[in-house]
């Protein structure tokens, strides 16, 4: 009686494993990268709930406050960042939102507010379907831009930003 003998030997076994743990690799890479992924993202809906916060704020206020805070910005575009903004509005007694996330350090939020008064008057075209084009009222507004800058895992401090821009008219 003959008996046939399964087994297998170290190294069978090794490379086996070796097989297996070149296969679970991609695996762990891809956990790995979408939860750097899902850091990123909730750092940049961070942000972008923050400078948001500033852009409803600045619609809602009226044309006339806003040339009382930012009365040289008829024709060219004022940049400031925070501290500058918040002591312009402090001047009407009023405050913009503040950061309410743990690590506000993290995001560095700044503004560039534009005023615009529109066509000037007395522009008339003549000409087929300039009727109306002629009708049209230019309408004063300001156009404020909102910029976040914050930190993204494997860059430095302003390699990724948020934008958020809105008009402002009565």
């Amino acid at each position: 009686m003959t008996r046939s003998k399964v087994a297998f030997s170290m190294i069978e076994l090794l490379v086996a494993i070796l097989f297996i743990s070149f296969a679970f690799l991609p695996i762990y890479n891809l956990f790995r990268f979408g939860q750097r992924g899902t850091w990123s993202n909730e750092k940049e809906i961070i942000a972008t709930n923050y400078a948001g916060d500033l852009v409803n704020f600045m619609r809602e206020m009226s044309l006339s406050d806003l040339d009382k805070i930012f009365p040289e910005a008829l024709g060219k575009e004022l940049k400031m960042a925070e501290a500058e903004y918040t002591s312009r509005l402090g001047k009407l007694g009023l405050a913009p939102p503040v950061c309410t996330v743990v690590n506000c350090q993290e995001f560095i939020r700044s503004m560039a507010v534009q005023r615009f008064e529109g066509r000037p008057k007395g522009l008339n075209l003549v000409g087929w379907g300039t009727e109306l084009w002629n009708k049209r009222v230019a309408v004063p507004h300001y156009l404020v831009t909102v910029v976040v800058d914050y930190y993204k895992e494997g860059m430095s401090m302003g390699q990724d930003k948020v934008t958020l821009s809105t008009m402002v008219m009565n």
